[in-house]
């Protein structure tokens, strides 16, 4: 029982629900989208790059410590810890950065833990470093200490060899040498054999200390050059006590102080070599250390990898869900709105405003025996029901039409006869008898003649007035100028009136009858009505966007605003009927015309402050039709 416009409401109704739910849907869906893309943009991306910032960082880091093997200076070490305390604290820096992102918290402490671990080893190897400089510096000025003292030593030696040979040679100078001298020739050679064999002792322990730097074994060295020193010493016992043997004895005795010291090379050797040695852990320590800070590392960059990657398939995901959502929105909308056009649209409205419209066609025809095939209980329903009521009342006023015709063309028949027989009853008395009647008599037949006249027009018009309907309205191509002629010579044949077309447009189109009709009836009127026996009648014509429009001007003395409404309704008269003849019909059937020809008809006149009248009408242009036109009834 519900109305069309009901069921296709709450149909759209539900549609446009279902799209905002959807639309909801899709809102929600774009605010976790735009959420992921300002997470991608401000943590993820920032996140991967710092991630990848530590990555090279930490290999810049472990490339600097990676220079520690070469042999580098002081300088060298301290510019090289300088550079890497600058990357250590870049690297803290990214790394309180990283923190405050969604990166796994495990997988940060681990890369904290791995490389304090790491910058532990690297503080120690850089100490080892600077350590085995400062050993090296102090081998090296002990070194120099023991060469200084073997330079004086081979001095020494070389003096007394140089005593000792001149010492020799002086007896052999002499013609004769006693066993004496042969005696202190033989002493002096053994201390020239034994000076010489501590000058090659001498050169012995400088050669040992000049490659002790390659020495790999410091026992075997101390063990070489302790034996070379005793070996000097035993040959210096055997030399005469003198002064000389005394200060070749202290300085052997020193360089055997700098050599055994606890701060002599042995012991700076040793110390340097353990350093060393030290070194090689630490080496290996910062090898593992490396590995794991490595892994630590690449666990970052992957964890940061795996965000990023993340917020992207959420992205993608939530761009797909958009995406199918409004495929499924269109979808579900076109199958919603062609359900709607089928069930309701079409079914429920098309075809019943079709079928609806083929009776309504067929009843405009006057078929009335034609069934009303549409019902229901809706909108369209109701209209089929009254167009069922219509059909009847037409069908009814048909027949009462047709017994008004008839009755209206018997009455007119029946009162003809009467009406012409009173007249020429009243004529053929006027003309045999008037000398015989008196002055009243003859007054009272002509009056009879008078009104049985007016009856007959009013009779004559009336039954034009109801056959208006009836008229033909075809598409005629008037001469408009012919057309105003024709009605002048038939409404003044004597010419009293200046009757005439102002503005001929040759020939238009337009509907024939009713315009001649149209124009006859307001020049007769004007002719009719005017107060004087003579005036001007001006036709005007112009081209509008609806058609051709007509103004028929008079010199009248024009109609009073206050009469203007009244005088296109029926029988309507401004005059005493004694005065002007006329029904009253004329300008009501000018009116009727107009109305039954979707035209405007209007009258223009200020009397008594102006004389004349306007009446302007206008009706469509028919040029381009070809086929005859019929007035609705």
């Amino acid at each position: 029982n519900c109305s069309v416009a009901f069921k296709l409401s709450m149909a759209m109704l539900a549609i446009v629900l279902f799209v905002v739910l959807f639309q909801a849907t899709v809102g929600l869906q774009l605010f976790r989208l735009g959420s992921v893309q300002t997470s991608i943009r401000t943590t993820s991306v920032p996140l991967l790059r710092e991630t990848r910032q530590i990555a090279r960082l930490t290999t810049n880091v472990v490339n600097q410590t990676t220079l520690l093997e070469n042999d580098l200076t002081t300088g060298e070490l301290s510019r090289l810890r300088e550079k890497y305390h600058e990357n250590e604290q870049l690297i803290d820096q990214v790394l309180s950065r990283i923190s405050v992102t969604n990166l796994d918290e495990d997988v940060t402490h681990a890369f904290r833990s791995s490389r304090r671990e790491f910058s532990q080893v690297n503080e120690e190897l850089f100490s080892n470093q600077f350590k085995q400089r400062a050993q090296e510096a102090r081998i090296l000025r002990a070194k120099d200490a023991l060469q200084l003292k073997l330079t004086e030593l081979l001095d020494l030696l070389d003096q007394l060899v140089v005593r000792s040979t001149t010492t020799i040679l002086a007896p052999f100078k002499q013609p004769e040498i006693g066993e004496a001298g042969l005696e202190a020739y033989l002493v002096f050679a053994g201390e020239i054999e034994t000076l010489n064999t501590l000058r090659s002792g001498v050169l012995d322990v400088s050669s040992l200390l000049q490659h002790s730097a390659n020495e790999q074994n410091i026992d075997a060295l101390n063990n070489n050059l302790h034996f070379r020193l005793r070996n000097i010493g035993r040959s210096l016992v055997l030399l005469d006590a003198s002064e000389e043997r005394a200060t070749l004895a202290q300085v052997a005795s020193d360089m055997i102080d700098l050599l055994s010291a606890e701060d002599g090379l042995i012991g700076l050797l040793k110390r340097n070599t353990a350093t060393r040695e030290r070194f090689d852990v630490l080496k290996r320590a910062q090898v593992a250390a490396v590995d794991e800070i490595d892994k630590r590392t690449n666990r970052i960059v992957a964890g940061a990898n795996e965000s990023f990657e993340q917020q992207i398939d959420n992205a993608r995901g939530l761009t797909e869900t958009i995406m199918w959502i409004g495929i499924a929105t269109t979808i579900l909308v076109l199958a919603g709105i062609f359900g709607v056009n089928r069930n309701v649209i079409r079914n429920q409205i098309s075809q019943r405003f079709t079928v609806l419209t083929e009776d309504v066609v067929a009843i405009s025809e006057r078929d009335y025996g034609h069934r009303i095939r549409v019902d229901g209980r809706d909108e369209i329903g109701t209209i089929a029901r009254a167009l069922d009521t219509f059909k009847r009342q037409a069908e009814e006023l048909q027949r009462s039409n047709a017994e008004l015709e008839r009755f209206a063309y018997v009455a007119a028949h029946d009162l003809r006869s009467p009406l012409d027989a009173i007249q020429d009853l009243a004529r053929w008395t006027l003309e045999d008898e008037r000398a015989q009647l008196s002055e009243t008599c003859i007054e009272n037949l002509e009056l009879i003649l008078k009104r049985s006249s007016r009856l007959s027009a009013l009779q004559s018009d009336l039954l034009t007035y109801a056959k208006v309907t009836e008229m033909d309205a075809s598409a005629e191509i008037l001469e408009l100028s012919d057309e105003i002629g024709q009605i002048a010579d038939l409404l003044d044949p004597e010419n009293k009136f200046n009757i005439r077309l102002v503005n001929d447009p040759g020939r238009i189109t337009t509907y024939g009858l009713p315009t001649r009709q149209i124009l006859l009836n307001l020049i007769t009127n004007a002719i009719k009505h005017h107060d004087r026996t003579s005036g001007q009648i001006l036709v005007h014509y112009e081209r509008t966007a609806k058609g051709h429009k007509f103004t028929v001007e008079d010199d009248g003395p024009g109609i009073e605003p206050r009469f203007q409404d009244k005088i296109f309704k029926l029988f309507k008269t401004l005059q005493s009927r004694d005065q002007v003849e006329g029904s009253g019909l004329g300008l009501a059937l000018v009116n009727k015309l107009i109305e039954r020809l979707d035209g405007t008809l209007a009258v223009h006149s200020n009397a008594p402050n102006q004389r004349g009248s306007k009446f302007v009408f206008e009706v469509d242009d028919l040029e381009d039709v070809t086929t005859s036109v019929r007035i609705a009834v």
